[in-house]
């Protein structure tokens, strides 16, 4: 099943979340293996990330997200995030992920940023 759906939002390549709730371990590996995948295939500089239909994920899922961040670094993508709920905003805060990963309020300012 795909977790992770990679789609092309003004020129940009966007992965999307097909889950709400990003808590089972055996999905969440699934989703590390396509994420890697897609920055494997990903032939430009940039790559988004939207979270908007995400509410919740496990620190395992979190994880996979540092991991992302760590290989598009190394291979020179630039990486943003964007629409975060409520409550992934709070665990971003509390983990200081803000000062990791770039994330915007709103799709339209994370395309911008690029």
């Amino acid at each position: 099943m795909n977790n992770v759906c990679l789609e092309e939002r003004e020129g940009i390549p966007t992965l999307t979340f097909s889950q709400t709730d990003l808590i089972d371990s055996n999905m969440i590996e699934d989703i590390g293996d396509q994420l890697m995948g897609f920055v494997e295939q990903n032939d430009g500089n940039r790559l988004l990330v939207d979270l908007s239909g995400v509410n919740f994920m496990s620190s395992l899922m979190i994880g996979k997200l540092v991991l992302l961040k760590n290989r598009c670094k190394s291979k020179d993508i630039e990486l943003k995030f964007c629409q975060l709920s409520e409550g992934l905003q709070e665990v971003f805060q509390l983990l200081h992920l803000y000062k990791l990963i770039d994330v915007y309020p709103g799709e339209s300012d994370a395309l911008q940023a690029f």
